[in-house]
């Protein structure tokens, strides 16, 4: 995933002085590029103002798509477009890139600049390493590496500020669950938890996203929100050894609002020996962690681990859980494009 903002020279007036391109992939495992405006931008501005190109699987030449014409460009908003590169690109990694092309034969939008390139080696990407994704479009697909899950108990699909989501009950122990991957395991390795939840019940522990088996001692990894702290809050927990007793844990410092949408990033850093949680746009809040996670063999359970408590269980919505293990860090920049750009995208929250 990544995101390009495309600088006017000029800007004012009732003109667009900036155009963001977004890269995201879709829940069929197509790429989308989603350009968002600064101003009104109607059908007949389009004709010769905006051009996508996207070099092939096998670094082809850059292809001309006109979004005005029959390329697949679809205006569902006066300041929105998508294109879904079907075909052409099945991911923006490796040599793969992105050029977006400004005309200055359209009115409106004759103060941004032209030919700007976007690639995953220069700027923001945050697909590489990723191992996961459940959108929840279809309720049970990973649009990665088809780590499909199991539906315990009927969890059920609703619609959500991000587009489907999936609704968990825990008076009926609902949970939807992988077994065992190694790529779904931690190590001594970076690694990332990006959901968007909300939670039905706030004054009780809600168990969001695990592979963690206590007294089987085959804890790797726990996101929750707890109601055991001073204030209530989410964690995200680890363990180096399968054990309780070694794990660490990190607490996000503030209490969560019944029924409110959030955003949030559990993560490793072996490079500095952390983990960490960042909450929408808080500042992230770490703590020291040496010795790595865990790799076991316990199933990834949303919505509650396996062999814990019933009250445990998530009471609440999951729109999108991504899972990643990227060779480096993800930068500040890139925190900053995924909590922005959400998963899937939609019109009214890129």
């Amino acid at each position: 995933m990544g995101k390009l903002t495309l600088m006017g020279a000029g800007g004012g007036g009732d003109g667009v002085s900036y155009v963001q391109a977004h890269i995201n992939r879709d829940s069929a495992g197509n790429d989308t590029i989603d350009l968002q405006f600064d101003g009104p931008v109607v059908g007949a501005d389009l004709v010769t103002g905006v051009t996508i190109e996207v070099s092939g699987d096998s670094g082809v030449s850059y292809v001309t798509l006109d979004l005005s014409a029959t390329d697949g460009g679809v205006i569902t908003d006066t300041d929105y477009i998508r294109y879904t590169c079907t075909g052409t690109v099945t991911t923006f990694q490796g040599g793969h890139s992105v050029r977006v092309s400004i005309s200055g034969a359209s009115a409106n939008l004759n103060n941004v600049s032209n030919d700007t390139d976007l690639t995953n080696n220069s700027t923001v990407n945050v697909l590489e390493g990723g191992v996961a994704a459940y959108n929840f479009d279809s309720l049970l697909v990973d649009s990665i590496n088809g780590y499909n899950l199991t539906n315990v108990n009927s969890v059920t699909q609703t619609t959500g500020t991000y587009g489907n989501a999936a609704l968990f009950d825990d008076t009926l122990s609902q949970v939807l669950q992988k077994s065992d991957n190694a790529d779904l395991s931690g190590g001594n390795v970076h690694f990332y938890i990006h959901a968007l939840l909300l939670i039905d019940d706030v004054t009780k522990q809600n168990q969001i996203v695990c592979k963690w088996d206590g007294p089987a001692n085959n804890g790797e990894y726990v996101f929750d929100y707890i109601v055991s702290t001073t204030p209530d809050q989410f964690r995200f927990l680890v363990t180096p050894d399968g054990t309780p007793g070694a794990l660490t844990s990190v607490l996000s410092g503030a209490a969560a609002t019944q029924d409110q949408d959030y955003d949030v990033i559990c993560y490793h850093d072996p490079d500095r020996d952390v983990i960490g949680i960042i909450v929408d746009d808080a500042s992230p809040v770490e703590t020291a962690h040496t010795t790595g996670i865990h790799n076991d063999i316990e199933d990834l359970t949303l919505g509650n681990g396996s062999n814990t408590p019933p009250a445990t269980f998530l009471s609440g919505e999951l729109a999108h859980v991504y899972i990643c293990k990227p060779t480096d860090a993800w930068t500040a920049a890139e925190i900053t494009s995924i909590q922005e750009a959400k998963w899937p995208f939609s019109p009214d929250h890129l």
